[in-house]
């Protein structure tokens, strides 16, 4: 995995809620979650591709609140309000397993891909690299301060 991945800094990405501002972004997005829940990276793994969406959802609608372990618990796992986060650890299992999957796809399917979705570690609000030019668009321009465009292929960022 490559060092600004692992360090949690992810560069040249966008929240989800940013892009889904509008329904390009929005489709953009949905395109994005099914491409990879529908390839063979998250094929035998209802619960990844469960806890993907989810957290996708959540993040496109601006709910990052949302995204906090015991939430996640709770919401998507069914989990007690509760339940002790130390001793289960169904959440921080499952998005390690997701961010694998993640990079599995985008090394091995994901090469024409017009926008990745990343998981950085230790946090489970997802973000988007637009692999593609969408950024376009004044909304999401505005949102990350740049007027430029950013025009770029799959790169190290969504394989590494």
């Amino acid at each position: 995995m490559g060092a600004a991945i692992q360090s949690g800094r992810i560069p040249n990405t966008t929240s989800l809620s940013d892009v889904a501002k509008t329904a390009e972004g929005s489709a953009l997005i949905q395109r994005a979650l099914e491409n990879v829940i529908e390839g063979p990276s998250f094929k035998g793994s209802h619960r990844s591709a469960q806890f993907l969406e989810h957290i996708v959802k959540q993040a496109s609608l601006g709910k990052v609140e949302a995204l906090k372990e015991r939430v996640i618990g709770v919401e998507l796992f069914g989990r007690r309000p509760t339940y002790d986060t130390g001793d289960d650890a169904i959440v921080r299992v499952t998005a390690s397993d997701v961010r694998k999957r993640l990079q599995h796809h985008y090394s091995t399917q994901g090469g024409e891909s017009e926008a990745c979705i990343l998981l950085p570690p230790g946090k489970y609000v997802p973000e988007l690299l637009r692999t593609r030019a969408l950024f376009d668009h004044p909304d999401i321009r505005q949102s990350r301060g740049e007027g430029r465009s950013e025009e770029r292929r799959v790169g190290k960022e969504c394989r590494s």
